[in-house]
């Protein structure tokens, strides 16, 4: 339903004039799986905010028809994958993914953070009509999607005293994470690179431009895997991989945004009492 202060302007993803309505930056059936991923930190506003983030640039057609079944494809891609489960000891992990679909949601998804952190679109806008109606992506751009499956954090004994009383009894630290954000040391005039995680599952978004040299292709590629050597390229062609569990934890993934925010964490705590 268009809200009764909606405005009319120009959709993020038609481009037509439309009053826009709002738009979860993640589907909401992830925030109610998961509610305390609500918690996050939004660099636009420089705060951290605990709501379902939302932007409100999209027309009640895109929304209400296009972008709402690429969420029930992810709704069914997350219990067909048991995104929500803890994964702990298991070695290897069957994938089950739908390449177009899963490349278009998590577009989706990047593209709406993008825009809720005022942040360039210029990589993920061309993708639009994309990640719509599932038409051929532009000519000029290639997509690879990378995961990673990283097991929860076992909680040692040294660490008990720490915890909180309700995880003192825990095995693992679950992650209960969705977060998305840019690579870090991956700068590149010729590759864009994003991620979306989900939980236990770290998905990468990967653009290439074309015009650009094999070489300089596969020397931008040799070093996303030396710095992520557990990730593991989705073939677009077959519909399910065994995947191997990483040897990196989700908490040890998080461990750098976590330390960049520490500052702006101890000021929260400080301004909650």
């Amino acid at each position: 339903m268009v809200s009764q202060n909606a405005m009319s302007a120009t959709c993020a993803y038609c481009s037509s004039e439309a009053e826009l309505t709002r738009e979860h930056i993640v589907p909401n059936f992830l925030y109610r799986a998961n509610p305390r991923a609500k918690f996050g930190f939004n660099p636009k506003a420089d705060r951290f905010i605990t709501w379902e983030a939302q932007i409100k640039d999209v027309c009640l057609n895109c929304n209400g028809l296009y972008l709402s079944k690429l969420d029930s494809y992810a709704h069914q891609f997350c219990l067909e994958n048991g995104i929500d489960r803890p994964i702990t000891d298991e070695k290897t992990i069957r994938f089950v993914y739908d390449f177009s679909l899963l490349s278009r949601f998590l577009l989706k998804v990047t593209f709406n953070c993008l825009r809720f952190k005022g942040q360039d679109t210029e990589w993920v806008r061309p993708f639009s009509h994309y990640i719509l109606y599932g038409a051929d992506h532009p000519a000029n751009l290639a997509i690879k999607l990378g995961v990673e499956v990283a097991p929860c954090h076992k909680i040692a004994e040294s660490e008990r005293p720490h915890l909180p009383d309700e995880s003192k009894h825990w095995d693992y630290m679950p992650p209960h994470m969705i977060r998305i954000g840019q690579i870090s040391g991956m700068l590149s005039s010729f590759i864009f690179c994003r991620y979306v995680f989900l939980n236990n599952f770290c998905f990468y978004v990967i653009v290439l431009k074309r015009s650009v040299a094999a070489n300089e292709i596969r020397t931008a590629l040799k070093q996303f895997r030396g710095a992520l050597p557990n990730v593991i390229f989705l073939d677009s062609h077959v519909k399910a991989m065994t995947l191997k569990v990483s040897s990196i934890t989700a908490m040890d993934k998080y461990q750098d945004t976590a330390n960049t925010l520490m500052d702006k964490w101890h000021e929260y705590i400080r301004e909650q009492g």
